[in-house]
C-alpha cells in the first residue's frame, strides 16, 4: 500500500514537497485552505530577479508554474479545505479531520502553511485609523500597486525592512514624496537602504510610531512620535510594509493538548525544526517560511519542501530509501 502523506499549504514550499513525495513513489494531497493555490506568490506582483531560472516572470506566475508542475505528476491538490482536528489514526499514523467530518488517513503531515502579512492590526487602537477612507490604507504586497498613480502625493510608509525601502524606492521614481516610519531602526539591507536614504523627496524617522490620524478630505494629518520628539505631517496614503508573522495560530485549536506541548516555537511563533524538518511530534515535519525566519522566500522553500519529503521517506522506508513495509 503506497503511504499518504498530507501536506497542509500550497505555496512554493508544500507543491515542492508534494512533488518531491510523488517523484519518491509516495501518495501526497496537498490540501490548502485559500481558494487557490500559490500561497504568498498570490500577492507578488513585481517580477522575479531572484530565482534562478525565471528572470521576469512575477511571483504569481511563478505560483502557477509551481501548481502546474505539481498538478501534472499527478499531485493530489484540493483548495478551499479548512483542518478542524488532527489525532492518532486508529491503525497508526494520522487522522485529519476536515470540515463536513471527513477524515484523511496520513502517514506523515507536512505542515507548510507559510506567513502572512501584517495589515491593518498594525494601528490597531491609534484614534482615527478606522475613519480612513478606502485606498488611503494599503497593506502589505498590494502597497506595490498603482505607484505611478502616486506621483506627486505623500506617502507614508509603515515598516523598515526590504520591502518598506523597495517599496520607498519605487514611490520616488514615480514622482512621490516619502516618509518612512519604523518601530526600532532599519532592518534592510544595508546595499538597498543605501540605495534610497539620502534621496530628494524622502524623510527617514526610527523609534518611531503613529499616536493619531485626523482625515481631512483627500489628506490624512499624522501624528507620530519620532525618536523623542513628535512630528505631524499630512500624507495621501499609508503603506503598511511591516514585515510577517508565520501562520501557526491555527495549531493550538486543532492538536490534542499533549500533542501541543510538544511542538516547538520560537518566540515570534516560527515552528523549530530540526536538520531534516522534523517538529517535536513524531510524523509531524514543517517546511517553508513557516519555520524559517532567518531567510524567507521562494529558493528556500522550495529546498525545504524537498528536505521535508525526504525526510518524511527516510523514516518511513529507512536511512536507504527502500520501503520497509513490505
Amino acid at each position: 500500500m503506497t503511504p499518504r502523506i498530507v501536506i497542509l499549504g500550497a505555496g512554493p514550499a508544500g507543491l515542492s514537497a508534494g512533488l518531491w513525495l510523488k517523484n519518491m513513489g509516495f501518495d501526497p494531497m496537498v490540501l490548502e485552505k485559500d481558494d487557490r493555490p500559490g500561497g504568498m506568490l498570490q500577492f507578488n506582483f513585481l517580477e522575479n530577479g531572484w530565482v534562478l531560472g525565471h528572470p521576469g516572470v512575477t511571483g504569481q506566475e511563478l505560483g502557477r508554474r509551481f501548481h502546474a508542475h505539481a498538478a501534472s505528476a499527478g499531485v493530489a491538490i484540493r483548495t478551499g479545505v479548512e483542518l478542524r482536528a488532527l489525532r492518532s489514526g486508529v491503525c497508526g499514523g494520522l487522522a485529519l479531520v476536515l470540515r463536513a467530518d471527513e477524515i484523511v488517513d496520513a502517514a506523515a503531515l507536512v505542515v507548510a502553511t507559510g506567513t502572512r502579512f501584517r495589515a491593518a492590526e498594525i494601528l490597531r487602537g491609534v484614534p482615527g485609523a478606522d475613519a480612513l477612507a478606502s485606498g488611503q490604507l494599503v497593506c502589505g504586497p498590494y502597497a506595490f500597486l498603482d505607484l505611478a498613480g502616486q506621483a506627486g502625493k505623500h506617502v507614508l510608509v509603515i515598516g523598515g525592512g526590504d520591502n518598506a525601502y523597495e517599496n520607498a524606492g519605487l514611490l520616488l521614481d514615480a514622482g512621490a514624496a516619502v516618509t518612512i516610519l519604523m518601530r526600532t531602526r532599519a532592518r534592510a539591507r544595508r546595499q538597498m537602504r543605501d540605495a534610497v536614504e539620502g534621496r530628494p523627496g524622502l524623510a527617514v524617522h526610527a523609534q518611531g510610531r503613529v499616536l493619531a490620524l485626523r482625515r481631512e478630505a483627500d489628506d490624512v494629518v499624522v501624528t507620530a512620535r519620532a525618536g523623542d520628539g513628535e512630528i505631524r505631517f499630512p500624507v495621501n496614503r499609508i503603506h503598511i510594509l511591516a514585515g510577517y508573522e508565520p501562520n501557526t495560530a491555527f495549531l493550538a485549536d486543532v492538536l490534542p493538548a499533549a500533542w501541543e506541548s510538544l511542538l516547538r516555537r520560537d518566540p515570534a511563533g516560527y515552528l523549530r525544526v530540526d536538520a531534516w524538518g522534523r517538529t517535536g511530534i513524531p510524523g509531524i515535519y514543517a517546511a517553508g517560511d513557516v519555520c524559517n525566519p532567518d531567510f524567507a522566500g521562494v529558493a528556500s522553500a522550495l529546498a525545504q519542501g524537498a528536505r521535508a519529503a525526504r525526510a518524511v521517506a527516510r523514516d518511513i522506508r529507512g536511512p536507504d530509501g527502500m520501503s520497509m513495509l513490505v
